[in-house]
């Protein structure tokens, strides 16, 4: 392919570049980027120009002289005539395989990664995927990771496999990027749920196929800032207006407390301070303990209900199924721990379960469905316009004491929140010294 192009095709350019709306002044220097990317492929069809030679083309002349020696945008009108000639104008599939998105985003940053990109990634796996995944789990274990985590770890290592489409011994950062990719162009996910497939994917690289992953380079899913959904006081007195059982009590906690719905399943019977009216909640988010109000109002349900708990722990103890699950390190420390009535779970599941991983038959706490249903349910019929889930009590939580002037900090650690930003998405109100010790706001339901 010549840099004669042809006469007919150079006017769709043009004409694709005013519908495009790319000022006149400019449309020259796309077609001198055109032109220089012909002259890069000599006696070269576009359509015989594979996708790795395109990303190849912008890795070399990021690292060029000619581009980093002037401003950034020069790069980036690149990347935008090319994306245009051959996305827009011809659809070449290498072209559109092409991470276009990451390439203008990034501009000559992607400089600073050509030496290392240049260099291969060591990967000596040997095992299949099978043996692979089965490594990932017994490390998983090893580490005490949760039984979420694991189930979490293995799906994206999963869906990655399937993407990939290889044996693990030939994955390299490209397929990893490709991946993640995927993930944000392609199906578009939230920003969390790509960073759970790279946590999960750098952990099998890291433990298991010994691949460095420092370098990665992929485009990051967008993350939306969303202003949280607050119920009003009269709102959360509906909605718990139609909420009965076990479901009531767990929800009134998630409002009354503050606490996230993992955190109020998973409570323990030696978590619950009657005395001193407060509830720890252990190994919070980021494995950090911390202290919330215990509602006056719910003291005395709650009372009941540990009381029906413990007649339920009575009846699995005559059968010998009385133990419940209690981390390994734990389980170490305190061997007869898992029989005591302590140390098992305020709200437990109504049927006895397997162990997923020792095999052990035991009552687990109740499934944080159960709870969600409940609410969704109670939404409907108490026609709340709102989109409602389990964590919106906790932001009617926060947004509450904060209209009742807590200081901001205070909210912080009630929420176990690591920095005060986090916090700040619930008001602008500035601290204020000297207020009085928190009630919590369920107290003021009518």
């Amino acid at each position: 392919m010549s840099t004669h192009h042809n006469q007919s095709q150079w006017h769709r350019y043009f004409n694709l570049l005013q519908n495009k709306k790319i000022p006149a002044e400019q449309q020259k220097y796309y077609v001198k980027h055109v032109q220089k990317f012909i002259k890069a492929f000599p006696q070269r069809k576009l359509s015989s120009i594979t996708t790795e030679e395109i990303s190849s083309y912008f890795l070399t002349l990021a690292a060029g002289d000619e581009i980093s020696n002037q401003s950034q945008w020069l790069f980036q009108q690149s990347v935008d005539a090319l994306r245009l000639l051959l996305v827009e104008l011809y659809q070449l599939p290498a072209a559109c395989a092409v991470n276009w998105h990451y390439l203008a985003d990034h501009k000559v940053n992607i400089a600073n990664n050509a030496q290392k990109k240049s260099i291969s990634v060591e990967n000596n796996y040997e095992g299949s995927w099978a043996t692979a995944l089965g490594a990932l789990k017994a490390r998983i274990r090893a580490m005490h990771y949760s039984i979420r985590t694991e189930e979490t770890y293995l799906h994206w290592c999963e869906r990655f496999k399937q993407h990939a489409n290889i044996d693990p011994g030939s994955i390299d950062l490209q397929h990893i990027e490709a991946f993640l990719n995927y993930l944000s162009i392609e199906r578009q996910v939230s920003s969390s749920t790509q960073s759970l497939a790279l946590n999960s994917i750098v952990f099998l690289c890291k433990h298991v196929l010994k691949v460095d992953t420092e370098n990665l380079a992929y485009r990051q899913a967008r993350r939306d800032k969303k202003l949280p959904v607050v119920l009003s006081q009269a709102e959360v007195a509906l909605i718990l207006e139609h909420i009965h059982g076990t479901s009531n009590l767990i929800v009134s906690l998630l409002y009354g407390s503050g606490l996230r719905i993992m955190e109020c399943v998973r409570l323990r019977i030696k978590d619950i301070d009657f005395g001193y009216g407060i509830i720890t909640v252990r190994n919070g988010k980021g494995r950090k303990d911390r202290v919330v109000p215990l509602p006056k109002k719910l003291k005395t349900p709650l009372e009941d209900h540990i009381k029906a708990r413990l007649e339920q722990y009575e009846e699995d103890k005559e059968c010998g199924l009385h133990s419940v699950y209690l981390p390994e390190a734990l389980s170490r420390k305190y061997p007869n721990a898992q029989y005591e009535f302590k140390w098992h779970f305020v709200f437990a599941a109504t049927t006895l379960g397997k162990d997923p991983r020792s095999g052990t038959v035991r009552r687990h706490h109740i499934h944080e469905t159960a709870p969600q249903k409940a609410i969704r349910k109670a939404v409907i019929k108490s026609q709340v316009t709102k989109v409602v889930s389990a964590h919106t009590f906790r932001h009617s939580f926060a947004t509450h004491l904060l209209e009742a002037h807590y200081d901001i900090r205070t909210i912080q650690q009630l929420l176990g929140h690591k920095d005060v930003s986090t916090t700040m998405i619930y008001t602008h109100v500035l601290n204020k010294p000297d207020l009085p010790p928190v009630v919590s706001p369920v107290d003021a339901l009518l």
